[in-house]
């Protein structure tokens, strides 16, 4: 489903891929094998990178369309030894390098040379110019773009597997090293939002007004943004799987971790020392980015008991350590975007600094007689910052789970079971200076382990096993996943890691993002016997095969269109009590959400700005999702190693309609009193929106899942497809 609005030329998705892999097996003497793997991969993806409306949204428009260059190549290689035939020792080495980089096609666009426009900055292409929904956008995003990075893993290991008795012993140890190459030019093109000065009742005048008039909110950054981040890892591990009996096993073992603080080649990290000051790491107040964390112990312990035929129980507690990718600590959704990019004073006057600029000069923008560049540079003081918990821990989970299993027939097994976890000391953002009591800086976006998370689930599972030619399965889970932040990274999702309120982190307790309450899933194939009265040729190797998916819908993390405490965007509205959020007819015309439920938040004399709704997080619900896809097959033998498949795929096969996400971000349509807003004067340009309903639609929704998982066409919840192929096995 498209949006409403019909966008002359638009870009459509585009993905080239070359692949290949080359493996080598080799038998060095008789204790020895040698194995070797290596995978190259690289394609082109062509992709439009915004939507219509909202802050750094980006634009549609096909003359700003991300280009995205990708070269992927894995190398691995084991040694297997053979000691005896009890003791047995593995080495393996991996190499991965994965370079990348994102850029709009607009690229060598000079707005001096074309448009007269000295933005001061240098950079070629055009700012983005937003338009707050009213019309397209035009410019690229300028958040992290254009952004690249060559990415280097390094992997040794050693695992060591001993053999005695009931005992099956191993031991083990594993080093990493991750070096990044990067660029991120963060707001370097420059963003505008184009302020509606107020003066034309048509909001699509009034903000072209705005936009001539240079009347707009610009943020803009400058500085050479290329760095060479590392970290290292190293691992032990040892563990037992022992047989107490025929029927009972039981495995114990114990994971320590070390994860090395992020580094830089020329120092180029920065945070805040204990002073409260902007360093670079390797200054006497701030050795390392972070504190290491060498206290990551991890015990398991599992069980596998057969209390009788044809029943198993099994079950298992484990803590697991996570390690915390670089890219959530130097390509934040911030306005400085990580460690790498901290307008750090000691950096000031040389090209590494990279800081924000003044708007100066904005006549410079508006009047083309005007002399001058637009921006100059600013002062250190006052920029947003992107720091760490100086004591950041390492993140971890403990699992545990309980399954029965049981065999009713040869054809017939059954499962039950309880899964859970907790997550702590898990990844979020938060503003260290949301009053903006700390004039040095604006922003001080934190990056920190101080959030949790639960997840409780039943899970049952029948399969079926060649009974009167049918096979298959059918799954049901039915779960609940609560956390404080569902992401360490804020890209895209204004409150997945961001609070409403900086100083309540306990408010942000609710739904996962991801919760699904409830999930069915079942797969049949029937194996069709042959034909009567045609020949094997026709009548032979018929399949009929059919996968049911459904699932309850996801939170919706409800914000407002306010800006919030300090342009943070995560505030949510108060909610009305009484009534529902969700329109009991409700369609992607009329939108998901009711407008008569939300209202601006009330001023409290503990909140005397009104700035914090009472809406919990994550506590409304989107649409579900209903899946029926399928398939005819037909196999030809045509002689001994040569096979042709036919293959009749429908996708969502009976159309029905499934919807993404409604839109989060709401106007809300009610004062603080719970009084209606007024509605804007019709004229004669603006005459579709003459009613509360018209004016207010919420949650508008205006694309299909599979669209907006960026995989439009096949599955996913879209609309019915027919695809048919033929395949020459051999």
């Amino acid at each position: 489903m498209s949006n409403s609005r019909t966008i002359p030329g638009t870009v459509h998705d585009k993905n080239d891929l070359d692949n290949f892999i080359v493996k080598l097996d080799h038998k060095l003497t008789s204790n020895n094998t040698l194995t070797g793997r290596y995978a190259f991969g690289q394609g082109t993806q062509e992709f439009p990178f915004g939507s219509l409306g909202g802050f750094g949204s980006g634009s549609r428009l096909a003359a700003f369309t991300n280009q995205s260059p990708t070269r992927v190549q894995v190398l691995s290689t084991s040694l297997l030894t053979t000691f005896s035939p009890s003791k047995l020792n593995e080495m393996r080495f991996g190499y991965s390098r994965f370079r990348t980089n994102f850029r709009s096609i607009d690229d060598a666009f000079d707005p001096q040379a074309q448009l007269g426009l000295n933005l001061g900055t240098g950079k070629l292409g055009l700012p983005e110019f937003d338009f707050n929904g009213n019309f397209e956008n035009l410019g690229a995003s300028a958040f992290s773009l254009p952004r690249g990075r060559l990415s280097e893993t390094f992997q040794t290991l050693d695992n060591f597997t001993w053999i005695r008795g009931r005992h099956t012993l191993k031991f083990g140890g594993e080093y990493h090293r991750y070096d990044v190459q990067s660029f991120n030019d963060n707001l370097e093109r420059g963003l505008f939002s184009i302020n509606a000065p107020g003066i034309d009742p048509d909001p699509v005048i009034d903000t072209l007004i705005g936009f001539y008039q240079g009347n707009s909110f610009p943020s803009i950054l400058a500085g050479n943004t290329q760095r060479f981040t590392f970290n290292n890892g190293l691992s032990f591990f040892a563990q037992d799987d022992f047989r107490f009996s025929s029927t009972l096993t039981v495995n114990v073992g114990l994971r320590w971790e070390y994860f090395g603080p992020l580094g830089e080649k020329r120092g180029l990290i920065s945070n805040l020392d204990a002073s409260g000051n902007l360093v670079e790491v390797g200054s006497p107040t701030l050795p390392h980015a972070y504190n290491r964390d060498l206290n990551n112990f991890g015990p398991r312990l599992g069980l596998a008991w057969s209390p009788r035929p044809n029943t198993v129980v099994r079950a298992a507690y484990g803590i697991f350590y996570d390690y915390i990718p670089q890219d959530l600590l130097i390509a934040n959704f911030t306005t400085s975007a990580g460690l790498v990019t901290n307008p750090v004073p000691s950096l000031a006057g040389s090209p590494q600094f990279v800081g924000g600029l003044n708007y100066s000069n904005p006549a410079a923008f508006s009047d083309p007689t005007a002399t001058g560049p637009v921006f100059t540079p600013g002062s250190v003081t006052g920029q947003s910052i992107f720091v760490t918990d100086r004591n950041l821990r390492t993140p971890y989970v403990q699992s545990w789970n309980l399954n029965i299993q049981r065999q009713v027939s040869s054809a017939l097994a059954a499962e039950v079971g309880y899964v859970g976890s907790k997550g702590t000391k898990l990844t979020r953002l938060y503003d260290l200076n949301q009053a903006r009591t700390n004039s040095t800086f604006s922003a001080v976006d934190v990056f920190s382990t101080g959030t949790s998370s639960t997840y409780h689930a039943l899970q049952s599972t029948v399969r079926l096993q060649t009974w009167h030619r049918l096979s298959g399965f059918s799954t049901y889970t039915w779960s609940k996943s609560l956390d404080g932040a569902s992401d360490g990274i804020n890209f895209n999702s204004a409150n997945v890691a961001f609070p409403q309120d900086s100083t309540n982190l306990p408010a942000e307790k609710g739904p996962s993002l991801f919760d699904t309450r409830h999930r069915w899933t079942s797969a049949l194939n029937y194996q069709a016997p042959a034909i009567p009265h045609l020949s094997s040729l026709l009548g032979e190797g018929w399949q009929l095969n059919t996968i049911v998916t459904v699932q309850s819908g996801r939170p919706i993390n409800v914000i407002t269109s306010n800006g919030g405490v300090n342009f943070n965007f995560t505030q949510r509205p108060d909610i009305v009590p009484g009534v529902n959020p969700i329109l009991p007819n409700w369609s992607p015309s009329t939108g998901y959400l009711n407008p008569l439920a939300f209202k601006d938040p009330a001023i409290t004399a503990v909140d005397p700005n009104g700035n914090f709704g009472n809406l919990g997080r994550d506590q409304i619900y989107g649409p579900s999702f209903w899946n029926a896809d399928f398939s005819i097959t037909k196999n030809t033998k045509i002689r001994e190693n040569l096979l042709l498949q036919f293959r009749a795929e429908f996708f969502n096969i009976f159309n029905h309609p499934n919807f993404a996400q409604p839109t989060n971000v709401i106007n809300t349509a009610l004062d603080a009193a719970g009084n209606p807003k007024p509605l804007p004067t019709p004229t004669a340009s603006n005459n579709f929106c003459n009613s509360f309903q018209t004016c207010f639609v919420q949650g508008a929704i205006t694309q299909t899942p599979d669209v907006a998982q960026g995989n439009p066409g096949l599955g996913g919840g879209g609309p019915r497809v027919l695809q048919f192929g033929l395949r020459l096995q051999f």
